[in-house]
């Protein structure tokens, strides 16, 4: 495992562990024209092609995780461009369901049942992790939460819609990719340079004002400006 753990580091987690994401997230962008076109051409014959297609992938990703040895779940299922692609086409898929299907006119009282059920699914599913074998997590768990919510949420104009949709919480939303990019970061110089001289809780408290703080300008002053 120690010999894992290093090969893992040396090769996916160099500098900044995160940052491994990135390279699948820019995977996918460029295939995103290809899967397109793709799309388009399925939809040419039937548009239940894209339903079998998307199945078919979720298939084959359950099929991995018979045969891939229990050594090499991390590297293929979790990091792996090529396996981690298959969520993103679940996503276009879902995405293109949701347009397709008449937009749902629910009431207040049912889109606060709808938005509080889909959170209780996801936090049950969240607390059940730990019993569900770990090649699964790294793969398709997550899979029919994440789905649930997503649906939901587009479709739900309740109480948690509202309180999520405040400009400051949106805020909050907007830098979050940067404090998961920079946290390990923080971490790793502050324990470094011996910072941590402070009581555990102060030590937390400030780790999480610098992680924010650079979060917050690297989304105004980079990630912002870069998007216009």
């Amino acid at each position: 495992n120690i010999l894992l753990l290093q090969s893992y580091t040396k090769n996916y987690f160099t500098f900044n562990l995160p940052s491994w994401s990135i390279s699948d997230e820019m995977f996918f962008y460029l295939c995103f024209p290809f899967i397109i076109i793709l799309f388009n051409y399925l939809v040419s014959k039937s548009q239940k092609l894209i339903i079998y297609f998307t199945l078919s992938l979720a298939l084959l990703v359950l099929g991995l995780t018979l045969i891939i040895p229990p050594s090499q779940f991390h590297r293929f299922l979790y990091i792996d461009p090529f396996v981690r692609i298959i969520d993103f086409i679940i996503g276009i898929t879902l995405y293109q369901v949701i347009l397709k299907l008449p937009k749902l006119k629910l009431n207040l009282r049912f889109s606060n049942i709808l938005e509080f059920f889909s959170v209780f699914v996801f936090i049950l599913f969240y607390s059940l992790s730990p019993f569900i074998p770990i090649v699964y997590r790294y793969s398709s768990y997550y899979w029919i939460p994440v789905i649930i919510i997503i649906f939901v949420f587009f479709n739900s104009h309740g109480i948690l819609s509202k309180v999520l949709s405040n400009k400051y919480l949106v805020i909050f939303g907007e830098i979050s990719f940067g404090f998961y990019m920079f946290h390990q970061l923080v971490l790793r110089y502050f324990f470094g340079l011996g910072m941590d001289v402070f009581h555990p809780v102060l030590n937390f408290i400030l780790i999480l004002l610098i992680t924010f703080i650079t979060s917050f300008v690297s989304f105004f002053f980079f990630e912002k400006p870069l998007n216009l």
